[in-house]
C-alpha cells in the first residue's frame, strides 16, 4: 500500500485508485471504477490510521455528491484508464547539492526513505511524475531554486 498527498483538485483523481479527501470536519473516500475490492478495503484501513475517529462518506466514481466536487474546486477531467505500476517501480532518486555555486546531481541506487537528508534537495523520478523533496535545513536561497531543478 502506498499513500501520497495530492493537490485537492479533481484532476488529481484517477479511476485506477482510491482516495481520501479531508477538509475540516468532512472526510470522503473516493473509489475509482477500476479499483479492486482489496484496494477499496485498504483505503478504509488507511483512513483509520490517518483519522481514527472520523467517519467517511463513501463516493463511488460516477455518483459523487455536489459537496465532494465543491471540496475539489469543481468537477473536471481526470484519467479514467487503468494505469500500471511497472514503470513506477523503476524510479530513480537523485541528490542535488550546491558547492561553490555549482549544482552537483548524484543518483542514489537502492534507496529508501532514510537516504533523504535534511540539508539536501532530492528529485524522485517516477517516470509519470517527478517529485522534488526539499530538506528543512536547506539554505533559503537554494530552496527557491528547488522547483527549477525539478523542471
Amino acid at each position: 500500500m502506498q499513500a501520497i498527498q495530492l493537490e485537492p483538485v479533481a484532476s488529481s483523481l484517477n479511476s485506477s485508485y482510491c482516495y481520501i479527501l479531508h477538509s475540516g470536519s468532512s472526510v470522503f473516500t473516493w473509489i475509482g471504477n477500476l479499483t479492486t475490492p482489496e484496494e477499496q478495503e485498504l483505503v478504509e484501513r488507511q483512513l483509520d490510521v490517518i483519522k481514527p475517529n472520523m467517519q467517511s462518506r463513501l463516493q463511488k466514481e460516477g455518483s459523487e455528491s455536489v459537496e465532494f466536487w465543491n471540496m475539489l474546486g469543481g468537477k473536471s477531467e481526470y484519467p479514467s484508464q487503468k494505469t500500471t505500476m511497472a514503470m513506477e517501480s523503476d524510479s530513480h532518486l537523485f541528490s542535488c547539492t550546491f558547492s561553490k555555486g555549482e549544482l552537483k546531481v548524484t543518483e542514489i541506487y537502492n534507496f529508501n526513505q532514510d537516504d533523504l537528508m535534511t540539508e539536501d534537495i532530492f528529485i524522485l523520478d517516477c517516470h509519470s511524475s517527478i517529485f522534488v523533496w526539499v530538506g528543512l535545513e536547506v539554505d533559503p536561497k537554494i530552496r527557491t531554486q528547488a522547483l527549477v531543478i525539478g523542471e
